[in-house]
Order: structure tokens, then C-alpha cells, then sequence
């Protein structure tokens, strides 16, 4: 692989992995309700596997990169690569650390949810109950209004003679629908 190819390989994983930290930050910080509990755990989930698939390959791509830095005997760039080392060090070190506190966050929110206060079933088959005695008492309601007859118009019935599909007697259908 090329140099150059590294280097905007690992400027791509160190932006997503700057960006996915403060998405995380803020999934880290903010307040939960139980109606979005779900919403909050799927958030957790996608980034914690976010950094569990560009944490590896920002790695991958460092060690790549030293590697033909050392060997290619760029002396500017590699000195830049040490200098920057420190910055992509704590960014490994983050997002680590991240991945631990999303883990205990994920299993905070799954215990949760787990907790939430459902429902008892007496109570779901009393609202059941009610709802269908609401929709019997609309049926009711319906049968009772009055029916227009009066104004209703009877109309002749239509008798259609078959088709069979020969093309000789088609003429003779369509001018009978006519």
C-alpha cells in the first residue's frame, strides 16, 4: 500500500473514531426516560460496535504506517508520525475506555428495561373487555340511525353474455356491451 493511501486511511478512521466519541459523550450524559429506552439502547449498541470496527483497523492502519515510514526512510514524515503518535495513543486509549463505559451503560439500560412495570394481564383483558364494549355500543349506534329506503333507486340488472375467447365472436361481444 502506498503512503499516501495510509495517510488518508488513518485521517478517515481518526475522524470517525473523533466522531463517534461524541456521540458516545453525549449518549454517556444524557438523561434517560423509559419511553425511549429502547431508542437509547440501540444507540449504545451501534457505538459500541462503531468502535469495535474502526478501532482495530485505526490500529492496523498506524502500525502499517510506521512501518513504511521506517522503511521508506521518510525522515519529515516520520517525525511527524511521532509527534502525532502521542494524539492517536489517547484516541486508542478513549476509545477503550469508551467501549468499557458504553458496556456498563448497555447493561444499566438493559436491566432497566428489563424492570420496567408491565402491564398485569387482569388489566390487559380488562381493557380489552372495555374496548370491545365500546365497539358493540358503536355497532349499536349504527344499526339504530334510521335507514334511507326511500331515497335508495333500484336499478335493472345486467345480463352479460360470455366470452370464450374466439376472435370471430368478439365483434359480437364487444357491440353487445356497447
Amino acid at each position: 500500500m502506498s503512503l499516501a493511501y495510509l495517510k488518508g486511511l488513518k485521517t478517515r478512521y481518526k475522524n470517525l473514531l473523533e466522531v463517534e466519541l461524541g456521540k458516545s459523550e453525549e449518549l454517556l450524559t444524557r438523561e434517560v426516560s423509559d419511553f425511549d429506552l429502547e431508542s437509547q439502547i440501540r444507540k449504545v449498541n451501534k457505538s459500541y460496535r462503531r468502535f469495535d470496527e474502526f478501532g482495530p483497523k485505526f490500529e492496523e492502519t498506524l502500525e502499517r504506517l510506521s512501518l513504511i515510514l521506517e522503511t521508506a526512510k521518510a525522515e519529515e514524515d516520520l517525525k511527524t508520525f511521532q509527534k502525532e503518535s502521542e494524539l492517536y495513543f489517547n484516541i486508542i486509549t478513549e476509545v477503550t475506555s469508551r467501549k468499557e463505559e458504553l458496556k456498563l451503560i448497555d447493561n444499566f439500560l438493559q436491566e432497566k428495561y428489563k424492570n420496567l412495570s408491565k402491564p398485569e394481564p387482569d388489566s390487559k383483558i380488562e381493557q380489552l373487555i372495555e374496548i370491545q364494549m365500546q365497539m358493540m355500543q358503536q355497532m349499536q349506534l349504527q344499526n339504530a340511525k334510521p335507514q334511507h329506503d326511500e331515497q335508495a333507486v333500484k336499478l335493472p340488472k345486467l345480463e352479460i353474455m360470455g366470452y370464450n375467447g374466439d376472435k370471430q365472436k368478439f365483434k359480437n361481444f364487444r357491440n353487445n356491451l356497447k
